[in-house]
């Protein structure tokens, strides 16, 4: 009876360390806590709490100034748990466990993977004023992103103090315009004035890349963010904005000896991934390809720190931290600028487990927009858009245009595909990433054997022993907790502002003529 009654204790005890761990991870994916503040009569301070309660944010008040997080505001946020992975380094193949946010965060709120209240149905058009249709494209994507409209609209969304060009501030603008009223189209004036601002090499009324202007656009968010702090803060603090939060990953580079079999790792941020197409007839081939292994030999033998000498090895690359909204860069173009034109399959959900580091947790994604290119060369042709509105359906931006359409999958122009996280999936890894934190009982129950490494043995399973008293204990199975799906909104369009399909015919750049809605002629090229 006492053996029986110790391992009931043991095993209550780690049930309730995980549902602790379990609890927290939960609340860093909902809203922040309510902060109860102080009354400012006297006499009703105590009323109606019963004894033993006590405020959620009494710890953060106790604690010093030094450690609460920097933040450009004046109020002092609550600490809460981030959901996006760790941008600590590390050096071993283990996985980091999720940690809260130090001081040096500089964005310590979570960012909700969900459009914020208000926006139901698709943005509006965007004018071509000559040659912008790279830039209308890749706007679009960004403005039906769930994660960065959410942030947009949040009070911590700060523009730069000073008077320089601001590029949150512009896309705010533009989101603005896009999701107020109904129907019609505008000029992203305030993105198109500031091309230059942007990109220093890139010319209203020329042909640009739409991948190259997606790469600038997003530094350019990150630049106006930091602007908020002091210049000390660079570096890995730096990647702590809410645009890397957002967009931004970690890769691997893993160096294997052969003989000795030392690993040497090394890690770098990315904002996007650039996978191959030639040779490749879906996507998942194309990450295959990209994370396949690449044998060091002859004259690129590798110098081991463990052999002291150039030795045979073996380099791969995995993806070890996972972004919120993953971008997937097709590689259509040869260094000359021809284009590839290929078809490359791909399906609404992307699952990259097998691409990611051993013991990473493993997101699954969602398409949500695509940047196609119609054309022979990178510095001709057209582009559009296909986007999932708020309402779930799928709709063609082209320019101005904006109709209903199929889904886009498999499109044999897509250029730029815009993945995000599903809900169930930044759950699922949360409370993995705490679970994994978690001190385990296997020392108490004695299920389990710990080698000399530390690494832990498969659990067997136990032999069947009578037990007389009926009081042997059942596992306990963790209950998932539910998948909060965004409400569907139906969108009836309006039978007077019905988009009728543009016929398009080559050269599709004849289309993007000049306009006098930035106040300036323009080049035509």
């Amino acid at each position: 009876m006492q053996v029986v009654d110790a391992k009931q204790t043991a095993l209550s005890n780690t049930n309730a360390l995980e549902y602790t761990s379990k609890e927290k991870a939960l609340e860093s994916l909902l809203s922040a806590p309510v902060i109860f503040q102080e009354a400012s009569n006297p006499a009703s301070k105590g009323l109606g709490i019963p004894n033993g309660y006590k405020a959620v944010n009494e710890e953060l008040k106790a604690t010093p100034k030094e450690e609460q997080p920097y933040s450009p505001s004046k109020a002092s946020p609550a600490a809460s748990e981030s959901a996006s992975a760790s941008n600590s380094a590390t050096t071993s193949a283990a996985a980091s466990p999720a940690t809260k946010p130090s001081a040096k965060d500089l964005y310590p709120w979570p960012i909700a993977p969900a459009f914020p209240k208000g926006i139901n149905n698709v943005g509006k058009g965007l004018r071509n004023v000559g040659n912008t249709c790279f830039l209308n494209s890749t706007m679009q994507c960004l403005l039906h992103t769930p994660s960065l409209m959410n942030f947009l609209q949040s009070q911590h969304a700060k523009g730069r103090p000073d008077k320089k060009f601001c590029m949150i501030e512009a896309l705010k603008a533009c989101a603005k315009s896009s999701f107020s009223g109904s129907g019609g189209s505008y000029a992203p004036a305030p993105v198109v004035r500031n091309l230059k601002a942007i990109a220093k090499h890139m010319t209203v009324g020329r042909q640009e890349d739409a991948q190259e202007f997606l790469r600038y656009a997003a530094d350019a968010l990150q630049a106006s963010y930091l602007s908020n702090f002091p210049k000390s803060a660079k570096g890995k603090q730096a990647e702590t904005n809410p645009i890397h939060k957002i967009f931004g990953g970690k890769l691997r580079s893993r160096v294997l000896c052969q003989n000795s079999k030392h690993a040497s790792d090394t890690f770098d941020t990315f904002m996007d991934l650039s996978v191959n197409v030639k040779g490749c007839s879906n996507i998942q081939e194309s990450f295959k390809s990209f994370t396949a292994l690449d044998r060091l030999e002859g004259a690129n033998k590798y110098k081991c720190e463990s052999c002291k000498k150039p030795v045979p090895a073996t380099k791969q690359f995995t993806v070890h931290e996972a972004p919120q909204c993953l971008t997937v860069h097709l590689k259509r173009f040869s260094p000359l600028g021809q284009k590839l034109n290929g078809s490359l399959a791909f399906d609404e959900n992307l699952d990259i487990q097998k691409y990611m580091s051993k013991g990473q947790p493993s997101p699954k994604y969602k398409l949500y927009g695509v940047v196609s290119h119609y054309g022979g060369s990178a510095r001709s042709g057209h582009y559009i858009a296909h986007v999932r509105a708020p309402n779930g359906r799928w709709y063609e931006m082209n320019d101005d245009m904006v109709s209903p359409s199929k889904p886009p999958f498999g499109s044999k122009n897509a250029y730029v595909l815009f993945y995000e996280k599903e809900r169930s999936s930044t759950l699922k890894d949360a409370v993995q990433s705490a679970t994994s934190a978690t001190p385990s009982s296997e020392k108490i129950l004695g299920k389990r054997k710990v080698n000399e490494d530390g690494s832990e043995s498969p659990q067997k399973t136990p032999l069947k022993t009578p037990v007389r008293n009926k009081m042997q204990t059942k596992a306990q199975t963790p209950v998932s907790a539910p998948a909060h799906k965004p409400r569907l909104v139906s969108f009836d369009m309006p039978s007077s502002n019905k988009a009728k399909k543009r016929r398009m015919s080559m050269p599709f750049n004849k289309r993007d003529t000049p306009s006098d809605d930035l106040g300036s002629p323009v080049v035509r090229r």
